[in-house]
């Protein structure tokens, strides 16, 4: 039972988290002209849209925990080092792709992380992984600067 309350204490954190990033720190910190609203997607929608989704998450997770009082067990969401040492790992690859984003652009850092994350998570054939890593980072790509009109940093090594 304590890591039921544990768990509605982190689902109403992460709401407000949520709620405080919607109304105040996007309208303070990122500006929004009229330019925007006409010519392509504004600065603030995708931190909007993830706001949004975060706020929504921790609802559904509030439901969840409500539906399921008293039929969870303890050990069920029990986390073992294996996979405590598997997130330190994706945050340091996540580190490494904010430093490998501004000097080798979008493309290169993407593919080179997300092959770094998928073999973390278990994905050891090699043409796979370059096909997943590649084919991710180029469609997101096209998504983003062809549909969106979305520009991404090319990289300080390449000027």
């Amino acid at each position: 039972m304590k890591g039921t309350y544990r768990d509605w204490i982190i689902a109403f954190i992460i709401l407000l988290f949520g709620v405080f990033t919607i109304f105040f720190l996007i309208p303070t910190q990122i500006e929004v002209t009229e330019e925007y609203e006409l010519k392509s997607l504004s600065p603030a929608f995708f931190p909007q849209l993830t706001a949004w989704i975060i706020a929504g998450l921790s609802v559904l997770f509030m439901i969840t925990l409500f539906r399921s009082r008293g039929k969870r067990q303890e050990n069920d969401l029990e986390i073992k080092w294996g996979d405590e040492f598997r997130v330190l790992v994706a945050i340091v690859i996540s580190l490494f792709y904010l430093i490998a984003f501004k000097y080798l652009g979008f493309i290169p850092a993407s593919c080179l992380c997300l092959a770094a994350l998928f073999w973390l998570q278990g994905m050891r054939q090699p043409l796979r992984l370059v096909f997943l890593s590649v084919g991710t980072a180029v469609i997101v790509y096209l998504v983003f600067y062809y549909a969106m009109k979305i520009r991404f940093p090319e990289g300080h090594l390449w000027h």
